[in-house]
């Protein structure tokens, strides 16, 4: 089912990003993994499985159709230790924000839409406001964890190095802990460009930032995910490294070769073993995780 969400991510990925101040974080995966995933230097498993499923693989005629999969999910809004209701949103708001979530797929015609099973209101103070880093996220999920749906976690907002996180999710391929795979958070608070904790998001920010995550749930990557070399997710600007072999470029048709050093990528696509692994999205290598937060663009090289 995630397969079906590499249209809308490649849609939403750049303008999501064009709009928010705050960064998006999902665990990145190592080469072992990567390098099994179906679609690694093999994207036609990706047209193989649209063909099978809808009977074409152009993406405008993905959405001719009814959809082919309803999402059950979860929302779990926390409060205050003292459970007051003006601590949170309120459950209407949260399934307002699933309803414009909706829209935003069903525009990409990505043929998935989510309904609600469950709204729980979780009193937890430190939940709501003082996540700091990926070891509470972890908590946070597993803490409040339900078997079956997707779980969408509304905080208020986040401090310490997570200070600047809008959203975070965990990727089916890098589950933690088994108890915090399908599971994503997005923040309520804190004003697009004054970091203002106190101040609501506006609607279309939550929503763009929840389905951008959802994506993350799903299994997609950011485009400029360091790929096969995990010691890049440090890498303030994934095209500084000497290395070409690990970088992906513009270009959809472009190669390793052997005698550039990728001895053991040979004549693979640099699209479909590095960045993201997906050749139908486009690159951006030139362009940091922070560039991305500070609303600076560069162009991808190659």
């Amino acid at each position: 089912m995630r397969l079906f969400l590499i249209f809308i991510f490649s849609v939403n990925c750049g303008f999501i990003f064009a709009q928010q101040q705050f960064g998006c974080g999902v665990q990145p995966i190592d080469s072992a993994t990567a390098v099994n995933l179906p679609w690694y230097d093999n994207n036609q498993a990706l047209s193989d499985y649209l063909q099978a499923r809808i009977g074409t693989t152009d993406p405008s005629a993905r959405g001719d159709s009814n959809p082919l999969y309803f999402i059950p999910v979860r929302l779990v809004i926390y409060r205050d230790n003292a459970g007051s209701e003006l601590s949170s949103i309120s459950s209407a708001f949260a399934n307002d924000i699933l309803d414009a979530t909706n829209d935003i797929f069903f525009n990409a015609q990505s043929a998935i839409q989510f309904y609600v099973v469950d709204v729980d209101f979780v009193n937890n103070n430190f939940y709501r406001t003082d996540i700091s880093d990926f070891g509470n996220t972890i908590d946070l999920f597993a803490s409040n964890k339900e078997y079956g749906p997707v779980n969408i976690h509304f905080i208020k907002n986040t401090k310490g190095s997570f200070s600047n996180t809008s959203g975070y999710a965990i990727s089916p391929f890098y589950p933690a802990v088994p108890t915090t795979e399908w599971s994503c958070f997005v923040r309520t608070h804190g004003a697009k460009g004054r970091g203002d904790e106190n101040v609501q998001n506006d609607f279309d920010e939550i929503s763009t930032t929840l389905a951008h995550e959802l994506g993350h749930v799903f299994g997609l990557l950011h485009t400029h995910h360091p790929g096969r070399l995990l010691s890049l997710a440090s890498n303030d600007d994934n095209a500084t490294i000497e290395n070409s072999c690990y970088q992906e470029f513009r270009s959809r048709v472009a190669e390793n070769y052997w005698y550039d050093g990728c001895t053991s990528t040979n004549n693979k696509k640099k699209c479909q073993i590095n960045g993201d692994f997906l050749c139908d999205t486009e690159a951006d290598p030139n362009v940091s995780y922070e560039e991305f937060s500070n609303g600076q663009v560069k162009k991808g090289s190659g």
